[in-house]
């Protein structure tokens, strides 16, 4: 009796740091962020995004806190980070900037037009070549904008709350282009 408790207490011991990373499929997801100035941002949720049944990307939004009400994060004026893995060896920085186009589109509708110098200045994160392992972060700090970054590093900053808005209203409003992710990312 003590033997086989004793192995419950040594498999726990090796399983639990295991239980506490975040994998969707081969991205082993961080459970926190940093947006700069002290910012420490926790996950809220992650998972792929599905093209034709295959997961070309895996993404993940940080927040301050955790939060399941899509409004309140596209509204909120507070740090904020996005990640997104490229997992397909098909995505290309075409394919990626046509998907961007259509997820504005469907955020902003009409009123893409007001944001387009902003959108213009987001796709050239996508200038260049994209290959599996490409990790693009979108890191919004009030006052200053959204950061984007290509594997680490620095690309531009666009100004303003209202680009983040639309950013995020992309993946969580609700005509979003992914209703699963939409789901994955506010931790569904």
């Amino acid at each position: 009796m003590k033997r086989s408790v004793i192995y419950v207490f040594l498999i726990l011991l090796l399983v639990a740091p295991l239980a506490a990373a975040k994998m969707v499929g081969t991205i082993n997801v961080p459970e926190t962020a940093d947006a700069g100035g002290g910012n420490k941002l926790i996950l809220n949720g992650a998972g792929p995004r599905v093209a034709q049944f295959v997961d070309v990307l895996v993404y993940a939004l940080y927040l301050k806190n955790k939060n399941s009400d899509p409004n309140a994060i596209i509204n909120a004026d507070e740090p904020m980070a996005v990640k997104a893995w490229v997992v397909e060896p098909l995505i290309t920085s075409d394919n990626l900037t046509a998907g961007y186009n259509d997820m504005f589109m469907r955020s902003l509708g009409r009123k893409k037009k007001d944001l387009q110098k902003e959108i213009d200045t987001f796709n050239k994160v996508f200038k260049a070549p994209v290959k599996v392992g490409d990790l693009f972060e979108y890191v919004y700090v009030p006052g200053a904008g959204t950061k984007t970054y290509k594997n680490g590093k620095l690309n531009d900053t666009i100004p303003g709350v209202e680009f983040k808005k639309a950013l995020l209203g992309g993946w969580l409003a609700s005509n979003a282009a992914d209703s699963k992710l939409k789901g994955f990312l506010l931790g569904y």
